[in-house]
């Protein structure tokens, strides 16, 4: 668990290059307490905007393993290293698309933001397939923490902004 622990930290402390993402989800280990555990385990991900960003990020957590072993005297076992996942989130906003964008948001006086993001949703995969997508950040502070949270007024915001995109959508003749 300690030699896990120090995987955890200095995956954590490694600079993200363009905007990768890793994330450890689960970890497991021991038995019971006072007894030193015969395995730790944890699942991440990683996410990014390119296959080589990922490859990267990968070979220094390799890097990390190699080195947590050769100095604490552990042994790991990594399985299921690569899981193919959602292709990173992209689209192409011609337009009339970004036009109904801009023109919802301004209607809803709430700023629009076009950034590429490493989330994942259907819109990754349709994106993918080169169909225009949108995913919309409703807002908030702490994404996927125990403390995340969103205002009521980011919630209208939101709400205000969609229905707009649906009125508006009906006057756009290509979106694609």
């Amino acid at each position: 668990i300690t030699a896990m622990a120090t995987l955890i930290t200095l995956i954590h402390r490694d600079k993200k290059p363009n905007g990768t993402t890793v994330n450890v989800g689960t970890i497991q280990g021991g038995k019971a307490t006072n007894v030193i555990p015969d395995y730790c385990s944890i699942m991440l991900e990683c996410r990014g905007y390119t296959a080589k960003d990922i490859s990267g990020h990968i070979v220094r957590i390799q890097s990390h393993i190699k080195h947590i072993a050769q100095t604490q005297g552990v042994t790991f076992t990594v399985t299921n290293y690569i899981k193919e996942g959602a292709p990173p989130w992209h689209t192409i906003i011609n337009k009339s698309l970004r036009v109904l964008l801009h023109t919802s948001a301004a209607q809803a006086s709430i700023p629009l933001v076009v950034q590429k993001m490493t989330a994942s949703s259907d819109a990754n995969y349709l994106g993918s397939w080169g169909i225009p997508t949108i995913n919309i950040n409703r807002g908030g502070q702490h994404p996927h923490a125990t403390n995340e949270c969103i205002s009521l007024s980011e919630i209208k915001d939101t709400y205000h902004f969609l229905k707009n995109v649906l009125v508006n959508i009906k006057k756009i003749k290509n979106l694609s």
